[in-house]
């Protein structure tokens, strides 16, 4: 029976679409605020995929050092997403951006599928780091660790 189960589990974590470190990114395009699309696998450079939510008191925290972050990598190369999940008011997202007049693109999962594209995101903040050949390479969970994320990229440029 632990062979039938342990054979099952390794077929459905064979056969899943979802995100898996040390592979692509996920083939997804991300519709922003202001109507552009970043295809994924088209961007060639690095990457840093940001899931957050206008209800994680973290995520809003952080916001004014991932904006520093972006104006400072900006310049060395990396691009930079913030995506709100289903769950959030559209309208809601936009107040924050404009308000906030956060420099990134931030876009809008509406249908949930750039989340299911990664895998389910169990909880924000959440955010990925794919290199400039397509590859997820890094993912963390919670609080930004700036030094550590600065690292990461630095890696990459």
């Amino acid at each position: 029976m632990k062979l039938l189960v342990l054979a099952i589990s390794f077929w459905l974590f064979a056969c899943s679409n979802h995100a898996e470190l040390d592979g692509p990114a996920p083939s997804i395009v991300f519709k922003t605020l202001s109507g552009d699309a970043i295809e994924l696998r088209s961007v060639e450079k690095p990457m840093l995929v940001n899931f957050w939510s206008t209800s994680c008191g973290i995520c809003l925290s952080e916001m004014p050092e991932l904006t520093a972050l972006y104006n400072e990598y900006k310049e060395k190369g990396v691009e930079m997403v913030m995506v709100a999940g289903p769950y959030d008011r559209p309208n809601e997202v936009l107040e924050m951006a404009e308000a906030n007049k956060w420099p990134f693109p931030v876009a809008l999962d509406v249908n949930g599928k750039v989340d299911a594209a990664f895998g389910n995101i169990k909880g924000t903040p959440t955010r990925f780091i794919i290199n400039a050949e397509g590859q997820l390479v890094a993912r963390m969970v919670g609080r930004a660790d700036l030094p550590k994320l600065k690292k990461q990229l630095d890696k990459l440029i």
